[in-house]
């Protein structure tokens, strides 16, 4: 799937912002693609494996395009056992007479320390290659130009009801509008929800190395 500038969505934008100066548009259209991929999950992909290190419980989550970030994680699995998402309150709830940050062994369990990190519970006992398997949803990065083009295709209205509504929303602008950036946030909100709504309904397992959530 080919890569669409942010420019693109400024005709969407431009024509009903007044006097906005073009790269303060530009980022909004950015923050806007990246609040949809991150709530949505619209943007799926299977990471390449990673090996299992030995005595090494956390992880760099890295997306296959160094311009895009991880925004969740769908799924995991260590070689074949799935790997079930706890907290750090769980997790001691589960081992209530052990420290399971020291056990070692299969992992059975995952958490994440920060957004693009990944810890296993228990962490592996031996070193082995291609070990880690995740689907993953992908947000833009902050410093990305373009953005995936099935998202200009299919959202493009909405993307830009996502800025305006960041644009109205800015005081001390020409452009500030209150009454116009709360209708455009509840828009751009509602759509997100609807979204995230039927992407969760077809989750699948596929196999491919990028996939878009169909909308039914």
């Amino acid at each position: 799937m080919s890569e669409v500038s942010y420019e693109q969505f400024l005709p969407e934008v431009l024509q009903f912002v007044k006097n906005v100066p073009e790269f303060v548009a530009v980022n909004a259209i950015r923050n806007s693609c990246i609040e949809f991929c991150q709530e949505t999950r619209y943007i799926q992909q299977h990471l390449d494996p990673m090996a299992g290190i030995a005595k090494t419980g956390t992880y760099d989550l890295e997306a296959n395009d160094g311009t895009y970030k991880i925004a969740d994680i769908i799924e995991c699995w260590y070689g074949e056992q799935f790997l079930v998402p706890r907290s750090i309150e769980q997790l001691t709830q589960i081992y209530r007479t052990t420290n399971w940050n020291t056990l070692d062994g299969n992992p059975y369990y995952y958490y994440r320390p920060s957004s693009q990190e990944l810890r296993l519970v228990p962490y592996p006992k031996v070193t082995e290659a291609d070990k880690i398997k995740a689907l993953v949803a992908l947000k833009p990065s902050r410093a990305s130009t373009t953005v995936k083009e099935e998202i200009f295709e299919r959202f493009l209205e909405d993307i830009a009801s996502g800025a305006r509504a960041r644009l109205y929303n800015t005081p001390n602008q020409p452009y500030y509008d209150a009454r116009a950036a709360l209708e455009y946030t509840k828009r751009f909100n509602d759509v997100m929800a609807d979204v995230r709504t039927q992407v969760n309904k077809g989750l699948t397992r596929a196999s491919v190395q990028i996939e878009f959530q169909r909308l039914v």
